[in-house]
């Protein structure tokens, strides 16, 4: 703790701690210091986890508000707290109070999930990856890479290509994140070592139950 804070903490009854991760810079204002995180962003479509302390006031003493991104605030638990946003905005400020007094704010960038990537079996696209490997997979899956929220994506389907032994482009459509036996068979008939099979028209829904589409997958059998 720097020497400006120690001067506050001595003077002043109030000392305000919000975390959303990891906590990187101080900012000082009149009667409360906060402490935001390193990020500072929330994400819209899923529960952003606060914790939220004032330091001389009880858990019962102490209440907060939100402002901007069209978001909501509800608390989980002792100086913890869910809060959600619906539409980006770099002005989303959320308010402490104690005994209905306020002595602090932090303000946060809100903005939408990073688009999530499409992959077969955790094999990144371009990777090689063996027909046996291939053929023990059920379907597509989509994740966020480093990513601090574990976030669930729901496939809604894709198209599967693979060249022929002539060089003609077979396809095979699956509504689902799975492969249909049609698109089983084309692999099974023409995914040789030295091939390559494209997965394109990727679809995927995540929390905000938007479908959205994922970069083309490529593949090349060893």
């Amino acid at each position: 703790m720097n020497q400006q804070l120690q001067q506050l903490w001595s003077k002043k009854p109030f000392l305000l701690l919000l975390s959303f991760c990891a906590l990187s810079a101080y900012t000082v204002q009149a009667q409360v210091a906060v402490a935001p995180s390193k990020m500072n962003v929330l994400y819209i479509g899923i529960d952003n986890p606060v914790s939220i302390a004032a330091a001389n006031a009880t858990d019962e003493q102490t209440t907060v508000a939100i402002e901007g991104g069209e978001g909501t605030i509800e608390k989980s638990s002792a100086g913890l707290y869910n809060v959600r946003v619906a539409k980006p905005s770099d002005q989303c400020v959320i308010k402490v109070f104690v005994d209905g007094k306020q002595v602090g704010t932090s303000n946060f960038r809100v903005r939408s999930l990073p688009t999530p990537m499409p992959t077969i079996g955790g094999y990144p696209a371009g990777e090689a990856i063996s027909f046996a490997a291939l053929q023990a997979q059920p379907g597509v899956g989509a994740y966020i890479k480093d990513f601090p929220f574990e976030v669930q994506y729901k496939i809604t389907g894709f198209t599967l290509k693979v060249e022929d032994e002539a060089g003609n482009v077979k396809t095979a459509d699956c509504p689902t994140a799975l492969f249909t036996p049609e698109a089983k068979q084309l692999l099974a008939q023409h995914a040789k070592p030295g091939t390559s099979i494209t997965l394109e028209k990727i679809r995927a829904m995540g929390p905000s139950e938007k479908e959205s589409m994922l970069p083309v997958l490529v593949y090349r059998v060893k």
